[in-house]
This record gives structure tokens, C-alpha cells and sequence, in this order.
């Protein structure tokens, strides 16, 4: 949460492919918001608030993986300061340096078979160098797309603890709680907990001007949300919720 009534996600995971072949915004009244606690079980009405509008960022291009892949949700009503504290927008990209140590978050299965996890989990992540993320991407590689890895995107990586299932849209915070990073892409293996390929962010400092006008805020306090910063599988559908 970057503000108490704001999340920042990926744009990927706000979309749908539908009978065309077409990508669509979903619908954002089928949605809620869960936060406030590290147990997806905690369904109390202050966790929950419904998804008002979604805004993706106005140069995303469903066809163009991953470069600009950055949207904010916008709930029907904040949260409470008691519930969820905000977190804030890292302001530069040299702050944060290949080596960095950062922290990741979120509900994704724990291997390639298993459903999402209930609660929370932490991952260490290390910033990758640029150049050579970008090189490795370059190339091209069975089963996946190659990626243009652009200046408004970033890598890391943890070779032991991948991403995995579900983990698409969550935060890469770094610095001393700055959300720094939002997961758009990875090639780890779940199944044997192991990854040779960096994953690749959208770099947040790249977008922290769309993002305070988007929010309608111009500043942001220091805190760590107790979120997972969200693709739609951490979105919590209304109907399981009713």
C-alpha cells in the first residue's frame, strides 16, 4: 500500500486475454483488497475493502512484455492507520546498486504443485547487475519470450528461494522498507527451489511521479505494508469473501 486507500501492482496481472486474443482490464468490482495481516484466513471487515478502479500506466502494451508493466489500485475506502501502514517509493535507482540485499513478499505457492500459501512469506533477493541481466535476456532461450530489458526495469535474484507460482506483482523492498521493485517476470524452478536467471522487476523509481499523481498523494511515509503488493491471485475475489 503506498497510501492507505492505494496499491501498486503489475499491469500484466490486472489483465485478461479474452476470446479474441484480446487483453482487457479486469473488472475491478469482482475484486477486493486484502491487508493488514499476514494470514490470508483473517477475513475481519477492517482487512478488506473493494477495488474502486484500476489504473494502468497509459503506455502498457499487453504485446510489449514487461516494459511499462506498472498499474494502481484504488479501493473504495482506506484502510485504517491501525490496520496497514504505507510504504514508501524509492526516489532513485542509485540507491540501490547490484549487490543490494532486498527483501521480497507475497502468497505464491511454495513449489510448482502446491497451491498458494495462507501466510505470508519473506524472501531475500540480491540486486543483479544491470548489464549482464540485460544480456542474459538477449538471448534467446526455449519456452520463453526475449525480454528488451529497458532502464526502467531491474533484476535480482535469490539462486535458492525463486519465485514461483502466483508471486507475479509482488514488492521488492529495499534500502530500509522503500518499495523498490514490483515482480513482472521469472524462470526459477520451483520444484527444485533453484534459479540460475534473475528475475526481473519494474523499477518503481522510474514511475514514482505517475505513481503520487495516480494516488492523488505528493509524499509517502515510511512504514512496511503488511500487503501482498498484488497480482490478481493476491486480489481476494468478492465472491469468496461473501
Amino acid at each position: 500500500m503506498v497510501t492507505s486507500r492505494h496499491a501498486v501492482t503489475s499491469a500484466s496481472c490486472v489483465h485478461d486475454r479474452v476470446g479474441n486474443g484480446q487483453f482487457v482490464v479486469i473488472n475491478a468490482t469482482e475484486y477486493r483488497v486484502f491487508a493488514g495481516s499476514f494470514n490470508l484466513s483473517d477475513n475481519s471487515v477492517d482487512r478488506n475493502r473493494n477495488v474502486e478502479k484500476i489504473t494502468v500506466h497509459p503506455d502498457y502494451r499487453p504485446n510489449t512484455p514487461y516494459v511499462n508493466d506498472i498499474a494502481v489500485i484504488t479501493l473504495d475506502g482506506a484502510f485504517p492507520n491501525s490496520v496497514v501502514a504505507t510504504i514508501s517509493l524509492a526516489v532513485s535507482e542509485s540507491n540501490t546498486t547490484h549487490g543490494s540485499i532486498c527483501q521480497a513478499a507475497g502468497w505464491g505457492s511454495q513449489n510448482g504443485t502446491s497451491s498458494a500459501s495462507t501466510q505470508m512469506m519473506y524472501r531475500s533477493k540480491t540486486v543483479f547487475d544491470q548489464a549482464v541481466c540485460k544480456g542474459l535476456y538477449s538471448l534467446p532461450a526455449s519456452g520463453f519470450t526475449q525480454i528488451n530489458l529497458e532502464d526502467s526495469m531491474m533484476c535480482a535474484l535469490n539462486p535458492l528461494s525463486p519465485s514461483c507460482e502466483g508471486d507475479l506483482g509482488n514488492p521488492l523492498v529495499c534500502n530500509g522498507w522503500y518499495l523498490t521493485g514490483i515482480l513482472v517476470h521469472h524462470r526459477g524452478d520451483c520444484n527444485t527451489n533453484t534459479s540460475s536467471f534473475p528475475e526481473v522487476y519494474t523499477r518503481i523509481s522510474s514511475f514514482r511521479s505517475w505513481i503520487e499523481r495516480t494516488s492523488g498523494a505528493s509524499t509517502f511515509q515510511p512504514g512496511m505494508a503488511v500487503l501482498g503488493l498484488i497480482c490478481i491471485v493476491q486480489i481476494v475475489t468478492a465472491k469468496v469473501l461473501q
